[in-house]
């Protein structure tokens, strides 16, 4: 298709022109936009480019920065809506599609990482001063980014979806884009501000819940919740995974969102005891030394293995 062509000629141009091509920004995100609706694929395909083509240029102007931070919102809007589908095929081409934003976004994460910046010399300096051309311009999306990844961890699939892993695939990426949540690059620390950040009711769309806890305490009650409910058990190393960045990237936030979450009624399930709760935090912050004794406390917190379940099923 003529429009399918066009995206492939803005994506290489973007990428092949990079800061030099950031004055035709604007441009080019006004033509994304439509073309999202129709080809959502190859349409993250040329935000991703847009986006790091506006970051790149040191003097891109108030037009190019406001461009990119536009389409992001955008993007990030239509990734908080949700669909009631009568379609499996539909239902699994949300999931395809919200799992590709966040690996969009979890690619972002890992540009400019302060890890080893001491021998990067001038080229990691660079880039790390372009990674925070990627933070501005995702910055005025980050609740509804919240909010995204608050619904793929709560919004229960049909069961049928879950036969598959890309019944689940977004949030497996929300995951792994979790664990990018770290103060070693302009975007980590973007996402794990906002994690720590006022509580407000559009992370959740839950008024009372937000007003009373930051949006990373109510995260960590989702994910305990469907740990000890619908979660497919073959998912469980990537909410450990998640988790134990979380509590790596500072174990003092991890311990008062993970007793906030453990206080609300039902959380992890229902039967548990003030004590076991406690029993429970200690070895989640305390007690578990290490990952894979992280893992087994969260096992166990959650309700053990669950019955009949099998291996990792099929993509």
């Amino acid at each position: 298709e003529a429009a399918a062509a066009a995206c492939a000629v803005i994506t290489a141009l973007c990428v092949g022109c990079g800061a030099h091509a950031a004055p035709l920004v604007p441009a080019f995100a006004a033509a994304a936009w439509p073309f999202f609706q129709t080809h959502p694929h190859d349409a993250l395909k040329l935000a991703d480019a847009i986006v790091r083509c506006a970051a790149r240029a040191s003097v891109g102007g108030a037009a190019t920065s406001a461009a990119a931070a536009e389409l992001v919102n955008r993007l990030a809007t239509a990734m908080t809506v949700v669909h009631n589908h009568t379609s499996m095929d539909d239902l699994l081409e949300e999931q395809t599609v919200r799992a590709e934003w966040f690996g969009v976004l979890s690619a972002w994460a890992s540009v400019g990482s302060l890890d080893g910046a001491n021998g990067g010399g001038d080229g990691k300096i660079v880039e790390a001063e372009w990674a925070m051309g990627l933070a501005a311009s995702l910055a005025p999306s980050l609740p509804l980014l919240l909010m995204a990844l608050w619904q793929v961890a709560h919004l229960r699939p049909p069961p049928e979806a879950l036969e598959t892993q890309q019944g689940v695939l977004a949030l497996k990426q929300g995951l792994h884009l979790l664990q990018r949540a770290l103060p070693s690059s302009p975007v980590g620390s973007a996402i794990l501000g906002a994690l720590r950040g006022s509580p407000s009711s559009s992370a959740t769309g839950n008024a009372h819940a937000a007003s009373v806890k930051p949006p990373a305490s109510e995260l960590v009650e989702t994910l305990l919740v469907g740990l000890g409910s619908w979660y497919p058990s073959w998912i469980l190393s990537d909410v450990v995974g998640a988790l134990w960045a979380l509590r790596q990237a500072n174990e003092a936030d991890f311990s008062s969102w993970l007793h906030l979450a453990l206080a609300t009624d039902g959380v992890p399930r229902h039967g548990i005891t003030p004590e076991q709760k406690a029993a429970y935090a200690r070895q989640l912050t305390v007690e578990a030394k290490s990952k894979s004794a992280f893992k087994a406390s969260l096992k166990q917190c959650c309700g053990g293995k669950k019955k009949n379940t099998a291996g990792t099923p099929p993509v």
